[in-house]
């Protein structure tokens, strides 16, 4: 086996590992399910038996599959109320502030029941060594209106694991890796 397929099945493990922990918070059944950033659609293997309709979109045809949208996902067309529960894991660290911004505004109002997205921890030590001068949105700000669960989580990549930190810890804010917020539609 090659290094570089090892490297893919660990990523792939650490991956799963993670979606495990949202799903443990946040079950889902007989939802329609969008995945922006899909890759190559992980979170739909944990949904099939829950008979979900799930759509995948990303920009790299990782996958040949039903209910895949090859599309950047700037340019995928929304329409409001067409999903239940919005997945953007892992996407929104990648782009430019404004570019997630564009993003924000656009899925703000086109779930009907949750939101779900991963974004970078900018108070982990190794996030403020490595990128500086990386931006981050508040999504608290964004999504004000609706109840939101925040779940801090330290990755480990390199042994596919995670682990869900306590909030009530003082040192939570210094070495999660990232945040996952489930924002649901119901407002506080």
């Amino acid at each position: 086996m090659s290094i570089f397929f090892k490297k893919i099945q660990r990523n792939r493990s650490y991956y799963k590992n993670r979606i495990e922990e949202i799903l443990k918070e946040f079950p889902i059944a007989h939802e329609r399910v969008l995945d922006l950033g899909c890759g190559e659609m992980l979170l739909r293997e944990f949904l099939i038996d829950q008979s979900c309709h799930y759509t995948g979109v990303d920009q790299l045809p990782f996958e040949n599959k039903e209910n895949f949208v090859c599309s950047d996902i700037l340019d995928f067309e929304l329409k409001q109320g067409q999903f239940d529960i919005i997945f953007l894991l892992g996407v929104i660290d990648h782009m430019p502030i404004r570019e997630k911004e564009i993003v924000m505004e656009r899925i703000q109002e086109n779930f009907t029941k949750a939101l779900v997205i991963s974004q970078f921890n900018p108070s982990n030590f190794v996030f403020r060594f490595l990128f500086p001068d990386k931006k981050e949105v508040d999504l608290e700000q964004w999504f004000k209106e609706h109840h939101i669960l925040k779940i801090a989580l330290f990755k480990f990549p390199f042994f596919q694991r995670v682990f869900r930190l306590s909030p009530e810890l003082s040192f939570t804010k210094f070495i999660a890796t990232e945040y996952i917020y489930l924002i649901r539609k119901e407002t506080k």
